[in-house]
């Protein structure tokens, strides 16, 4: 089956519309296509899970800037989107999940920011040098898949697949999406996926959120 496009509220403007089916979907797209990896034609190693958390971390960089607020630093609108829009009411209750405003900085901190400015590597500007400085106390991260729990040689199963991409309920499968202690940050990439679509969809609901967006692209 093909990708699932976003169920978008009958009150979204048509400009913001315009934007996440043009814009914000073909990245969403293209994560449907890696989750169903690995394939019986692919080594049974390869799942993409690196491709697409990037894939979706740009997707909440994108969006917390263009349609979330228009005003404020990269970091401070992505934390602030995730802090007020992703689903975290509805992750399964577990001792070392991590939820809110601490999921969204470390998502950044960890997990944006790292892997897109340094391969992965703690790494953090020295003020007033010209420089940067590794930090090896910092807790390693771990991008995870349920489907390697479950079928480590194949991707995700098509019904699971149209589950994240139709249910506007969170799947009872699926892990929680950020779990971590003083050494370790888990990132399950299928949880992510199905929070973002919801994250979309709530955002899209908020009429105040909208009047902006829609005045901003009116001056742009």
């Amino acid at each position: 089956m093909a990708y699932a496009p976003i169920v978008l509220p009958s009150q979204t403007p048509a400009v913001v519309e315009g934007l996440i089916r043009g814009a914000v979907e073909p990245y969403l797209s293209d994560v449907n296509a890696m989750l169903r990896l690995p394939q019986a034609d692919t080594p049974a190693h390869v799942g993409c899970n690196l491709a697409i958390a990037q894939v979706l971390l740009a997707v909440v960089s994108g969006v917390s800037a263009v349609l979330y607020s228009t005003k404020g630093g990269t970091r401070k609108v992505f934390q602030a989107f995730l802090n007020d829009f992703y689903p975290w009411h509805s992750e399964p209750k577990r001792v070392n999940l991590v939820t809110g405003e601490e999921a969204a900085r470390i998502l950044y901190e960890d997990f944006r920011n790292p892997l897109t400015h340094s391969t992965g590597t703690p790494v953090f500007d020295v003020p007033g040098e010209a420089r940067r400085q590794f930090i090896p106390t910092k807790p390693r991260v771990r991008l995870d898949r349920v489907a390697f729990h479950t079928h480590p040689d194949q991707g995700l199963p098509e019904e699971r697949l149209l589950e994240l991409e139709s249910e506007p309920a969170r799947p009872a499968w699926l892990p929680v999406t950020l779990a971590g202690d003083s050494a370790m940050r888990v990132l399950t990439v299928e949880s992510l996926y199905w929070g973002i679509r919801r994250s979309i969809q709530v955002l899209c609901s908020d009429d105040s959120r909208m009047a902006v967006a829609v005045e901003f692209f009116r001056h742009s």
